[in-house]
């Protein structure tokens, strides 16, 4: 079974030949920021959290998490957790398919 960091790897050579610049997004203040902010065409953003499938997450991490990505949200952005590659191409092609 792949690693998170698999994943995270192989998306990003995914979403670089769709035109999409995908960089390594940490926060130093404070937790439960996502793997990775997706610039995109057209100056569009989106924010991945990348699991592996089967993975098990710690409550208190995946509560950082989910404060993080509420933060986010109420800005108007974009956050999907994706479990495994082709999840998270499927959310990539979504987000680019939508007209703005």
């Amino acid at each position: 079974m792949p690693s998170e960091s698999d994943i995270e790897s192989k998306f990003c050579e995914y979403a670089r030949k769709r035109g999409c610049l995908p960089i390594k997004f940490v926060d130093p203040s404070r937790k439960g920021a996502p793997d990775r902010i997706v610039l995109c065409p057209f100056g569009r953003v989106i924010f991945f959290e990348f699991k592996a499938p089967g993975a098990v997450e710690k409550k208190a991490h995946a509560r950082h998490q989910m404060n993080y990505a509420t933060i986010l949200r109420t800005l108007g952005h974009v956050v999907e957790y994706c479990c495994g590659y082709h999840d998270a191409c499927d959310c990539l092609e979504e987000f680019l398919d939508v007209d703005f």
